[in-house]
């Protein structure tokens, strides 16, 4: 596990190992419009299994299903450490819905948690093209809400 201080430095350089490996292994991000959807989605998520290598430790992961009108939606809190009461960050990664999971952008959650002091809490959406906008935004309102209300047993703060 890589160490990361508190300071920017530290998050600069842990990035940048993570994409001189990623340029090193060839795999570029994938493009949509360019590739059908499954090998789009194949070559993205090698290209943040290159990214995602030698992570930052931090003190705890959880993974929860949170009820949404379309079915339950799973999230990871990650905790940079376990003092209570931690203010939090909803981490919703880009890319219009069509790529990534929870482990996806692991080493953004887990550096945004140990820079900001915060839990950082992703949302594992539905993607499209099989389930169209606003199934996604419903997503993410249907865990703000969650959060919201289950601030103490989560241990987060609004």
């Amino acid at each position: 596990m890589t160490e990361l201080s508190s300071g920017g430095d530290s998050l600069f350089a842990s990035y940048s190992e993570a994409a001189k490996a990623q340029a090193e292994s060839g795999i570029a991000s994938a493009d949509p419009l360019k590739l059908a959807i499954e090998q789009a989605r194949a070559q993205q998520d090698l290209y943040f299994q290159t990214l995602n290598q030698d992570l930052p430790q931090v003190a705890k992961i959880s993974d929860l299903k949170v009820p949404s009108p379309h079915g339950e939606v799973a999230i990871r809190l990650v905790y940079p450490d376990l003092v209570q009461a931690k203010s939090y960050i909803v981490f919703v990664r880009g890319a219009g819905f069509w790529a990534g999971n929870l482990d996806s952008h692991a080493r953004t959650m887990r550096s945004l948690a140990l820079l900001s002091g915060s839990v950082v809490c992703a949302i594992d959406y539905r993607r499209t093209p099989e389930f169209h906008f606003p199934v996604q935004r419903n997503e993410i309102v249907s865990v703000l809400d969650y959060l919201q209300t289950h601030q103490e047993s989560l241990g987060i703060s609004g």
